[in-house]
C-alpha cells in the first residue's frame, strides 16, 4: 500500500524505568498532558493487554482533523506496548510500539507508528500533519516522565 505513513520518534530521558513505563502505561491521564488527545478510556484490562478508546485532533496550518480509535495495548515486560486499531473507523492501517530500553543516563523511548488513513487528504497536509504530531508526541511524552522522575526522586 502506498499511502502508508510511517512515523518514528525517540527520546532519552533521566528517569527509571519504572516511572518511564508508569507514564507510557498510564492510558487514562494520558488526555492531560498530551494536547492532541481529547479522551482516552480504558475499556478493559486483562493481563497484559488493555482495550483503549481514544480521540484524537490532528493540525497542520489551518487543516484539522479528529479521530477515534479503539487501541488494543499489548504490554510485554515493561519492555513494550504493541498497539493496533481495533475500530478502524478513520484508518485502514494503524499499528505501532512503544518501546522502552534502559541506559546508564536513564531510558531511551522509541515509538514507531504506521498508518493508513481513510480519509483522502493530499500528501502535502497529511505528511505535515503526522510529522507535527509526532514531534508533539515525543515532547510531552517526554515532559511527563521528566515531571514524575522529579516527583519521585522528591519523595524519595
Amino acid at each position: 500500500m502506498k499511502d502508508i505513513y510511517q512515523m518514528n520518534g525517540s527520546f532519552e530521558v533521566d528517569a527509571t524505568p519504572d516511572v518511564a513505563w508508569a507514564v507510557l502505561t498510564d492510558y487514562a491521564s494520558h488526555p492531560k498532558f498530551l494536547g492532541d488527545l481529547k479522551s482516552s478510556v480504558i475499556k478493559e484490562r486483562r493481563d497484559n493487554v488493555a482495550l483503549v478508546a481514544q480521540e484524537a485532533t490532528g493540525k497542520v496550518a489551518m487543516f484539522s482533523a479528529t479521530v477515534q480509535l479503539q487501541l488494543q495495548m499489548k504490554e510485554t515486560d515493561h519492555h513494550e506496548i504493541a498497539f493496533t486499531d481495533l475500530l478502524k473507523k478513520d484508518f485502514h492501517v494503524f499499528n505501532g510500539a512503544w518501546t522502552m530500553t534502559a541506559g546508564p543516563k536513564g531510558v531511551r523511548v522509541d515509538y514507531v507508528l504506521r498508518c493508513l488513513p481513510k480519509a483522502k487528504a493530499p500528501g502535502f497536509i497529511m505528511g505535515p500533519m503526522m510529522d507535527q504530531s509526532t514531534l508533539r508526541l515525543m515532547t510531552s511524552m517526554r515532559g511527563e516522565i521528566e515531571k514524575r522522575a522529579r516527583v519521585s526522586l522528591a519523595t524519595r
